[in-house]
């Protein structure tokens, strides 16, 4: 856990004037550690970075002065780590941001950094059990399953094509997606070139070096869907429901941890999930009608919490 730990803390320091230290920080694992789905590296088919969140409550130059900190983040190995500051956390956490939210339910062994003022804040979590989480959740189980078929085997191969044909041309595609100064194209009028080096930049930039790793897109190809945006797209209308129900959030998915994990490694057809996920739909929306959670968050405790924690640290 230390290991883990220090490796944050030693890169953000490496661009900060000040540090992530206990007193100050919390910091948790999230994503597939928390949810217990986490495929470990030995798995050949393994895509699951280890995901980890904090919360830090800036000096008071960050609060009170005109400097500004709102969020950092690091993709180094194998870890992939987001820390907001409390006041960002905070705004999400009133939003009902899925991803945040989880990081008040999270179980002691998800848990690397635990101050004072986040055992308070866990210990009144219930400020953001509303019935406006509804909209949060299923906007993002939405944009997964529309994610989860947008990078198709068509795509793909539209894609290896066009590479392919500009190679032959003497256009590579490290110096296309660079915009170097290129060469006249061999063996192909200079506009066709410039029009499916267009068109190859706006796909990789949609769909490879800001979407997914070589390894998920062979998957892709393998399963005929993104089956990591499918296992995502199924634990957030469960959890959904759940919560809209009982305003507790489940995140360590001890239930159904076995079947989010069979759609991760695309045991189940295409059509299965969507009929899933479809049904799934239909059940947040009668646990929103029945739920008996408030409106709305806590706005007024929420804000009041903010201020007293910043001045506390000062």
């Amino acid at each position: 856990m230390t290991g883990y730990v220090e490796r944050v803390q030693d890169a953000f320091i490496e661009g900060h004037d000040f540090n992530l230290i206990p007193t100050t920080t919390f910091l948790g694992f999230v994503g597939s550690k928390s949810h217990g789905t986490y495929t470990p590296p030995d798995d050949p088919d393994t895509i699951d970075d280890v995901d980890i969140m904090g919360v830090v409550v800036p000096p008071p130059m960050y609060t009170m002065g005109l400097s500004n900190f709102e969020h950092w983040t690091l993709q180094r190995d194998e870890l992939d780590v987001v820390v907001y500051s409390l006041r960002k956390f905070a705004g999400l956490l009133l939003k009902g941001n899925p991803n945040v939210l989880g990081l008040l339910w999270l179980r002691p062994s998800e848990v690397l950094i635990e101050p004072a003022w986040w055992v308070t804040l866990r210990d009144h979590r219930d400020w953001f059990a509303a019935k406006s989480v509804y909209a949060s959740f299923a906007g993002y189980a939405a944009g997964q399953m529309e994610r989860m078929t947008s990078y198709s085997p068509a795509i793909d191969a539209e894609i290896q094509t066009l590479e392919a044909e500009l190679t032959a041309a003497g256009w590579y595609t490290s110096e296309i997606m660079d915009g170097r100064s290129l060469p006249m194209p061999k063996g192909m009028a200079t506009q066709d070139a410039n029009t499916k080096a267009q068109r190859l930049r706006s796909l990789r930039a949609k769909y490879h070096a800001a979407y997914m790793g070589e390894k998920r897109r062979n998957l892709v190809r393998k399963h005929g869907y993104d089956t990591k945006n499918a296992a995502h797209l199924v634990r957030l209308l469960a959890m959904c429901e759940e919560f809209l129900l009982t305003g507790h959030l489940r995140v360590y998915r001890d239930t159904d941890a076995d079947v989010l994990k069979a759609i991760k490694r695309g045991e189940w057809e295409l059509e299965a999930v969507k009929a899933h996920a479809e049904d799934l739909f239909v059940r947040c929306r009668a646990a929103k009608a029945e739920s008996p959670l408030p409106d709305t968050p806590n706005f007024a405790a929420v804000s009041r919490f903010v201020a007293t924690t910043h001045y506390a640290a000062v």
